[in-house]
């Protein structure tokens, strides 16, 4: 008779286990469809996003290339007096041409630190 209550208690704990071991399993497909969706989600979330941002860099990019374009318009018409005078007409065209660069490299700068903020 002894034998028999342990085979029955056995079967119950073995029901029981099977059970649990089913309900963990469940739950965990669950939980990995939804990190799945959740990361899909995530990852077009980045992507319109980097999209945006690189929208963004290329107006700045055509923006700061037209003024780039009119800052050297302005400095071809400006007429050099003397070999003495050449110097400080180089130095007048360099100063705001390498004001427009360090503007443009501030912008990549700024747009890349975003991208990376995001990754």
């Amino acid at each position: 008779m002894s034998e028999a209550y342990d085979s029955k208690d056995l079967a119950v704990f073995k029901a029981e286990i099977l059970q649990a071991v089913n309900q963990i399993h469940s739950t965990m497909e669950v939980g990995l469809a939804n990190t799945r969706k959740e990361m899909s989600e995530l990852k077009l979330d980045t992507s319109r996003e980097i999209s945006e941002l690189k929208l963004e860099l290329a107006s700045r990019m055509g923006q700061i290339n037209e003024r780039l374009a009119k800052v050297e318009e302005r400095l071809d018409h400006i007429p050099t007096k003397t070999e003495s005078g050449a110097l400080e007409v180089r130095l007048t065209r360099w100063i705001p041409a390498m004001a427009a660069i360090g503007g443009l490299i501030g912008s990549l700068f700024g747009v890349i630190a975003r991208i990376l903020k995001l990754i």
